[in-house]
């Protein structure tokens, strides 16, 4: 038995369980007697089913934590039993499954000295040779498990890793950790409960994996979950504290994926905090609700920038959803709050850098009050007349006005489709920009300038003679600067 329950409450990764050792141990404790002698007693229970079952298997597992057994006779491969495991994907080591054909080997009829094979029966093998029963098995588990040993080492020279999905599948299966660490997070990891997305409606109560059925079946967790049986403390079930710093691991991987939703960041947050004075080398920085207020705010602001300069088109914008807005602390003052936010914003905006700024920002009442504050003068550009004619009534600030939108992979994109819902101007948009450019007495800058006339001396710019007149417009309306 692998005794790690008097380990330090404080891990790192040098206490991580680790699967070759823990299989190396197991292939020790199987060449004892005391083993198969223990393993019999535990199936001896579910053998008479066995006897009168055709169908009946025993799977047989072994506990890597605290060297106990689990048993689990089923007719068929359905049995929840099999299925949900408990949800424990990190504990069994599979042992063998005892079929009802074993009971006819030659070698098993041998070793009780009948001449004739023959099924034995339940007389033959208990009370008086549970021995000789244990001794079949244990010349059979060896084979099977060193076989298995050979699997998992022919899998890390040649990275295929089919022979364990295909043990999933067959309900007995080894512990997750066979499978390297991001394999681990692709079939495990990313289902549980601290790394799904809960931004899904359909997953808000599923969690499950297609290939890992034979430890996490699909099923919903109604009071239970898979890691934690309570995820506001993140009190771990079974033995999953024990991947804690792996856990720790891909927390920082996917905070530092700004693909990842910040929605789910905020639980990744909490889930760090909870943990820092335990791993305080590991876990650097503020977790405090004022820390983490800023780490969702950062990532916030992350992905408005991706939009104001990412290259989006009209139908891509909409309303953005910022996570800080909803994130409710008692240590956290609302002018605290509205600080950081205005810090933030200040630190992502490009006043020179043309972009749809309102277009995006046109439902953000507080950053637009900001930009208002703050005197933040930016280049626009716009996808519709409509949102010039707002700007230029809602902000009181010069419109420093471009007629393309550069992202940030300098690709340029010429402004030319506005749309409206004015009849009127729709016909001729152009005149209408620019009757709206002079009302407002919008400006340009010398680099929109420079940009445009660049973009008119191009030999092949597929442009319009009306959008060539608009670019001219452009050239003569004056600079901020």
């Amino acid at each position: 038995m692998i005794d790690l329950l008097n380990q330090p409450n404080q891990m790192d990764n040098k206490t991580l369980p680790n699967f070759r050792k823990d299989f190396e141990s197991l292939l020790e404790l199987i060449k004892e007697d005391k083993f198969s002698l223990e393993l019999v007693e535990k199936i001896e229970p579910f053998m008479l089913e066995l006897f009168q079952d055709k169908n009946y298997k025993i799977f047989t597992f072994w506990n890597r934590f605290d060297g106990s057994f689990k048993i689990v006779g089923s007719p068929t491969l359905e049995s929840k039993d099999l299925k949900s495991f408990d949800h424990d994907a990190l504990s069994w080591f599979p042992i063998l499954v005892l079929k009802r054909s074993f009971l006819s080997e030659r070698k098993l009829c041998e070793l009780l000295g009948s001449k004739k094979n023959k099924m034995v029966t339940y007389g033959d093998l208990f009370p008086d040779n549970r021995k000789i029963f244990a001794s079949f098995l244990k010349e059979k588990i060896q084979y099977l498990l060193i076989s298995d040993y050979k699997n998992y080492s022919n899998s890390l020279v040649t990275k295929d890793y089919s022979y364990f999905y295909s043990r999933w599948k067959q309900y007995h299966g080894f512990p997750i950790d066979v499978l390297p660490k991001d394999k681990q997070f692709i079939e495990f990891w990313q289902n549980t409960e601290l790394f799904k997305d809960d931004t899904d409606p359909w997953l808000e109560d599923v969690i499950y994996s297609k290939f890992l059925n034979g430890f996490l079946c699909r099923d919903m967790i109604a009071d239970k979950g898979i890691l934690f049986s309570d995820m506001e403390t993140f009190t771990f079930r079974c033995h999953y504290e024990r991947f804690l710093p792996k856990l720790i691991d891909f927390t920082f991987d996917l905070l530092n994926d700004m693909n990842y939703k910040v929605f789910n960041k905020l639980k990744l947050l909490r889930f760090l905090s909870n943990f820092q004075s335990e791993f305080p080398e590991k876990i650097l920085g503020d977790y405090t609700d004022k820390g983490i207020f800023k780490k969702i705010l950062f990532y916030d602001m992350k992905k408005l920038e991706t939009v104001i300069y990412g290259g989006y088109i009209s139908d891509q914008l909409s309303r953005q959803s910022f996570v800080y807005k909803s994130f409710e602390s008692d240590e956290i003052s609302e002018d605290f709050k509205l600080e950081e936010i205005k810090k933030a914003l200040i630190g992502i905006i490009k006043k020179d850098y043309p972009a749809p700024h309102y277009e995006v920002l046109q439902q953000e009442d507080e950053l637009l009050q900001i930009i208002l504050d703050e005197g933040l003068i930016t280049t626009d550009c716009f996808f519709s007349i409509d949102t010039l004619i707002r700007r230029a009534s809602v902000i009181k600030l010069p419109i420093v006005y471009c007629p393309m939108f550069i992202n940030d992979n300098g690709q340029i994109s010429t402004m030319v489709s506005f749309r409206t819902n004015d009849k009127s101007s729709s016909s001729k948009p152009f005149e209408s920009i620019e009757k709206v450019l002079i009302q407002s007495k919008a400006k340009t800058s010398e680099e929109v300038k420079r940009m445009v006339k660049s973009f008119l001396d191009l030999p092949f710019n597929f442009l319009s003679q009306a959008e060539k007149d608009h670019f001219n417009f452009v050239l003569s309306m004056e600079t901020i600067e």
